[in-house]
């Protein structure tokens, strides 16, 4: 028999098999299950993750115009942000900002949010001359918003908060719905 980790890896359809252990026989028999039969039981966490491009223009516009990073999740639901991992590429000219607003993940009332502190818009990247990455653990504050959509935005700044850079951005956040 091979070594395990000598067998081809694949992305597994719901109708493969896995096999497994029956910790209820006594005989410890081996038996097969589909992979669509173990997401069934709750071992697949739904989780995911959304990208979202933003250019120059989408950064700038930020304190007026919210990006939507995931959409409403329905009427009893909730989306609990798990991370959110920023990717900035510098492109000469550099930003210039106001030195206010605080750049967040929130929800689309501001029940709650996730005050990117690191990054706030008088801060490295957005004024460097440096493309950076950030991963960011949740620290969400606030309440959960029940069916609102989850956005990024610059707020407490002004329409001028971050104004005149050439560079762009990608937005990764992972989450998982919840239901009420």
């Amino acid at each position: 028999m091979p070594l395990i980790y000598t067998y081809p890896t694949v992305s597994p359809a719901s109708e493969d098999l896995v096999l497994l252990t029956d910790t209820s026989d006594s005989s410890k028999a081996t038996k097969t299950a589909t992979v669509s039969s173990l997401l069934s039981i709750g071992l697949a966490q739904d989780i995911n993750t959304a990208k979202v491009s933003l250019s120059a223009s989408d950064l700038a516009n930020l304190w007026q115009t919210p990006v939507t990073i995931v959409g409403s999740p329905g009427a009893g639901k909730y989306i609990s942000a798990l991370t959110i991992e920023i990717t900035f590429n510098y492109t000469a000219p550099q930003y210039t900002t106001d030195g206010a607003g605080d750049l967040e993940l929130k929800y689309a009332t501001a029940n709650g949010k996730l005050v990117i502190n690191d990054w706030g818009v008088s801060s490295v990247p957005w004024t460097g001359v440096a493309s950076e990455n950030k991963i960011i653990p949740n620290t969400f504050s606030g309440l959960w918003g029940e069916n609102e959509a989850l956005q990024l935005a610059i707020t407490g700044g002004t329409a001028n908060s971050l104004t005149g850079g050439g560079g762009t951005a990608n937005i990764y956040v992972t989450y998982k719905i919840v239901t009420i």
